[in-house]
């Protein structure tokens, strides 16, 4: 028996049966995350394209995507970087203050098994900081993503297979992504990642925000050549195309 697991799970439901009592955002009492007041301000509906995730009524892939298809199946978000949003993902990023992260992984974890099932990648991945970025900060943010959904994932459904963590590597030190203009994002070369281990299988590659999606294409171009059979994106936030 796998006890590390065992107690995880445990101290998690502890966590959100007798501590989850209130509202994230108006510190009302709730039995989830958000409530019912404040769920609206997030704006989560589900309308958006199956390859992007740009929010908008499409059958399956927006235009864009129909005549540039991406190099991975589907990608999923729990909202838009936008307005309350990108207020709170910043305060989680740059300010310590990570349990806004749990607001997003509830929402992403319940999209993950409405779409999924049972039937989750068994392969995860985060889009990598470079060592001396994790130096300055003293942390890589999609690290506390990447425990904190699986918390949210545990506590939606019943996982019967382990998860596997993959570690992706960042070969070059840049600028990071908010300091960089549109042209430069888009020019990421797909050698800046690498997946230094061979994989088979279904990949999910997390991260919390999607503006252009050159990094996650980079990342997910070195899962498919590390050997994955199929690649998935999964980020809390993608930013609209008008900013």
């Amino acid at each position: 028996m796998d006890w590390s697991h065992l107690s995880t799970k445990l101290f998690s439901v502890v966590y959100y049966r007798f501590f989850l009592k209130h509202c994230y955002l108006c510190r009302q009492p709730s039995s989830s995350t958000l409530c019912t007041w404040c769920q609206p301000l997030l704006d989560t509906k589900d309308d958006r394209c199956s390859g992007c995730g740009t929010k908008g009524e499409f059958l399956s892939l927006c235009g864009k995507c129909q005549s540039s298809k991406r190099p991975w199946q589907s990608c999923l978000v729990a909202t838009d970087y936008e307005s309350t949003n990108s207020h709170l993902i910043r305060a989680a990023k740059f300010h310590n203050q990570h349990h806004y992260f749990r607001i997003y992984s509830d929402i992403l974890a319940q999209k993950i098994c409405e779409h999924y099932g049972e039937h989750l990648p068994t392969h995860w991945a985060t889009v990598p900081s470079h060592i001396n970025r994790v130096r300055e900060r003293g942390k890589c943010s999609n690290d506390i993503v990447y425990k904190t959904l699986k918390q949210s994932l545990y506590h939606t459904i019943e996982l019967n297979k382990p998860i596997n963590r993959l570690y992706l590597k960042k070969q070059i030190h840049t600028a990071p992504q908010h300091q960089q203009t549109r042209t430069r994002r888009l020019a990421i070369p797909s050698s800046l990642f690498q997946c230094p281990e061979q994989i088979q299988g279904h990949v999910a590659l997390i991260d919390d925000v999607m503006t252009t999606g050159s990094t996650l294409e980079a990342c997910t171009h070195s899962l498919l050549k590390a050997g994955a059979s199929r690649v998935d994106v999964w980020v809390f936030a993608r930013t609209p195309a008008s900013l």
